[in-house]
């Protein structure tokens, strides 16, 4: 599959989702554990890191 990829969040929410990775990662013993809130820390802080 190639091609151009969109984005279905706007970045309000994709920031959003940063912040809360960022605020709840030490409750989780890995980066893994983010997944429990929905996110993939890979995604969410690649563009932000």
């Amino acid at each position: 599959m190639t091609g151009k990829t969109t984005n279905k969040f706007s970045l309000e929410v994709r920031a959003r989702a940063v912040r809360m990775v960022q605020e709840h990662g030490g409750e989780y013993p890995s980066p893994l554990g983010s997944r429990g809130i929905g996110g993939r820390e890979d995604r969410l802080l690649g563009a932000y890191a």
